[in-house]
C-alpha cells in the first residue's frame, strides 16, 4: 500500500495527505500542537512535575508563567 502522507515543507515541517490533500504539523491533534516553547524543555519541565519538584522551582529555573503549568 502506497504511502498516503507526503513532506509538504522540510522548514516549518509540514506534510501533506496525499487522499485529501490538507497540510498538517507532527503535533497537529495533540496538547502540544502550537507551543511556541521548544519540545525538548517541555519534555524536561513535565519529568521534573511528574516526579514532584515543586512549581516555584521549575519557574524560577525556566523563566515560565505559573498559569502556564497550571494549563
Amino acid at each position: 500500500m502506497p504511502t498516503k502522507v507526503g513532506v509538504h515543507s522540510r522548514a516549518d515541517q509540514r506534510y501533506r495527505c496525499h487522499q485529501c490533500k490538507r497540510t498538517f504539523t507532527q503535533t497537529d491533534g495533540t496538547p502540544l500542537y502550537g507551543l511556541k516553547t521548544d519540545f525538548d524543555v517541555v519534555f524536561i519541565i513535565l519529568t521534573l512535575l511528574i516526579f514532584g519538584c515543586l512549581v516555584p522551582a521549575v519557574v524560577a529555573a525556566f523563566k515560565v508563567n505559573e498559569r502556564t503549568l497550571a494549563e
